[in-house]
């Protein structure tokens, strides 16, 4: 017959408090800092559950950041198309006023250094740079796509493509993935913006030499080469509007999947606030029961001692 010993009763009542104060410890941990499972140990599945969803937060905090970087570039692109379409407006105003015959030659002289001095604007805004990235570049993004000329940089694909053969550069379109699934270009090269069906800096240098030559029939002739243009600039501005619209959606989008994500990481990893407090509350009183019974048993013990 198997019989109790006292080494044995006094073993078993001190291993039931020290579960009752492990599990205790574990829910007031859980309670306090809302987090149910810290350790792949704690669940396995949940935890492997949880490593899947925080890898995709990882992911979806890297689009945002790469979102927020297109955004940026964008946002400048549009702006200086917008300074140029003001600009190749007002060399339109200029090119009115050089075809008319009132004029005089020193009149157009005048006009003709405005001119001059729009043309080194719309060069520099051509270079508009982000950080260190030459936003109408194409891929060529680390060096000025025109220098003070208004001719390219970067490597030319065929200098016959172009009016003037004042773009000789890259024409590539720069893509982000801003959502999953979802890619936003994120630039406009000048291939597109400046040198395209129409040279913007050939015409606004045509332009120029003609109101120097004091000759308003040929500066009239220049007028709708200079609406070309200044289409040409308006387009490429509504694009860039056009993909930053899509940007906002993108972003709503992301923001919706990362809601959802997170949610589920919740549902994976952390506690109910009602269920942990309760479920300490619970484990609170089985330790103090623990410990009374053990108190008991103990004091019965040494009682038989005696």
């Amino acid at each position: 017959m198997f019989r109790l010993t006292d080494n044995m009763v006094f073993g078993m009542v001190t291993r039931r408090v020290q579960l009752a104060q492990e599990r205790a410890f574990k829910a007031q941990k859980i309670a306090q800092s809302g987090v149910r499972v810290e350790k792949a140990s704690d669940d396995p599945l949940a935890a492997a559950r949880g490593n899947v969803l925080n890898g995709s937060l990882e992911r979806l905090r890297g689009m945002e950041q790469v979102s927020a970087r297109a955004k940026q570039e964008l946002a400048v692109g549009e702006s200086a198309l917008g300074e140029g379409s003001a600009l190749f407006n007002r060399a339109r105003e200029l090119a009115v006023q050089g075809a008319n015959a009132t004029y005089d030659a020193e009149s157009r002289r005048a006009m003709a250094q405005e001119v001059a001095g729009l043309r080194e604007q719309m060069i520099s805004i051509a270079n508009t740079r982000v950080a260190n990235v030459f936003i109408f570049g194409g891929y060529q993004t680390n060096s000025e796509p025109y220098n003070t000329d208004g001719e390219s940089h970067s490597h030319a694909p065929d200098p016959t493509i172009f009016p003037g053969g004042h773009y000789h550069g890259d024409d590539g379109v720069r893509e982000a993935e801003v959502a999953p699934g979802v890619t936003v270009e994120m630039n406009v090269p000048g291939s597109v913006a400046f040198t395209g069906n129409t040279d913007v800096f050939q015409v606004l240098e045509d332009l120029q030499r003609d109101l120097l030559n004091d000759d308003p029939a040929a500066v009239s002739q220049r007028l709708t080469e200079l609406e070309k243009g200044h289409d040409q600039i308006r387009e490429a501005r509504s694009e860039i509007g056009a993909n930053l619209s899509e940007l906002a959606t993108a972003d709503g989008m992301r923001d919706q999947i990362e809601s959802s994500v997170r949610v589920h990481r919740t549902e994976a990893l952390e506690a109910d606030i009602n269920e942990s407090f309760s479920n300490m509350a619970q484990t609170q009183f089985a330790l103090q029961a623990a410990m009374s019974q053990a108190t008991q048993i103990l004091q019965t013990l040494n009682t038989g001692l005696r």
